[in-house]
C-alpha cells in the first residue's frame, strides 16, 4: 500500500511540474523524461528555470552532447545521469549543484569554471576523471 501511495505522489508531482510549461520542457524546474532531457542537452535548450535533472537511459546510447548545454542552467542543484554515453563533457556546470551523480562522465576533468562550494554528494563512478580540483573530501 505504501509503494502505491508513493507512486501516486510521484505522478502528482510530475503533473504539477509538467504544468509549469507543458510545451517547453526547458522552462520546467525538474526534468526526468529522457526525450525532453536529450532534446534540451543536444539542442542547448536549457534555461535558468531548471533545478533538477534525472536522466536514466535503459540501454546505453551514444549521445552528442552540446558542450554548452548546461551553460544557461544557473540554478541546477541536482544532476543525475546514468546509463548514457556522452560524446564529450560539458563546458560549464552550475555552481549551485548540491548533488552531482554522473556515471561514465566523459571528460578527464570537470569544467574549469565549476566551483562546487555547495556540492554535498559527488558520484562519478566509471568516469574518465583524472583530477578534481577545488573539492574537499570529508572523512567520516
Amino acid at each position: 500500500m505504501h509503494d502505491l501511495m508513493q507512486f501516486g505522489e510521484q505522478l502528482m508531482g510530475r503533473n504539477i511540474v509538467h504544468q509549469e510549461s507543458p510545451n517547453e520542457p526547458g522552462k520546467q524546474s525538474r526534468l526526468w523524461s529522457h526525450e525532453d532531457i536529450l532534446h534540451i542537452l543536444i539542442e542547448n535548450m536549457g534555461t535558468n528555470a531548471i533545478q533538477g535533472i534525472k536522466l536514466d537511459l535503459l540501454g546505453q546510447k551514444h549521445i552528442l552532447l552540446n558542450p554548452r548545454a548546461f551553460t544557461k542552467m544557473k540554478r541546477l542543484r541536482l544532476l543525475i545521469i546514468c546509463h548514457a554515453c556522452f560524446s564529450e563533457g560539458p563546458k560549464s556546470l552550475s555552481n549551485e549543484l548540491r548533488l552531482l551523480d554522473w556515471a561514465a562522465y566523459p571528460s578527464p576533468s570537470l569544467p574549469s569554471n565549476f566551483h562546487p562550494q555547495k556540492l554535498v554528494t559527488l558520484n562519478m563512478y566509471h568516469s574518465k576523471i583524472k583530477q578534481i580540483e577545488g573539492i574537499k573530501v570529508c572523512e567520516i
